[in-house]
């Protein structure tokens, strides 16, 4: 009979079984919306991207693979610098300023040993010698 009146007062309007309010207003000012890691996968890719330039060009065409390289680079150190200071993934964006780094270190280092190549070589070119000198 017990029974029988509490399913009468619930449908009369008195729940006794929940004591609980919900507050939905509270939720909302409460939320925040997560840190997204588009700078920091943008510079960690633009970064991996010019260090590969760098390599696999200073096979081929070293003047070009540095010209080529450097621009990626440095866009790979500030996209990864900005994402670093908008609290993004920090492991992605110290990858991505560390291979953007070590791209231009490259790219620099063979701008400077192709330009002093061709420099030097220039200089040899305005010597004149006799093949025969040696021989004397």
């Amino acid at each position: 009979m017990r029974d029988n009146n509490l399913y009468n007062e619930y449908l009369a309007g008195d729940n006794l079984y929940s004591t609980t309010t919900y507050s939905y207003e509270t939720w909302e000012d409460d939320y925040t919306p997560p840190v997204g890691c588009g700078l920091a996968v943008t510079g960690m890719v633009l970064g991996i991207v010019s260090l590969l330039i760098v390599i696999l060009m200073l096979c081929c065409f070293p003047i070009f693979g540095g010209l080529i390289a450097s621009p990626f680079a440095i866009a790979a150190i500030i996209v990864s610098v900005i994402g670093l200071k908008k609290g993004q993934s920090k492991g992605m964006c110290i990858s991505g300023i560390v291979c953007g780094a070590i791209a231009l270190l490259l790219a620099i280092a063979v701008a400077v040993v192709m330009v002093a190549f061709m420099l030097g070589l220039d200089i040899l070119s305005t010597v004149e010698m006799d093949p025969y000198d040696i021989f004397y």
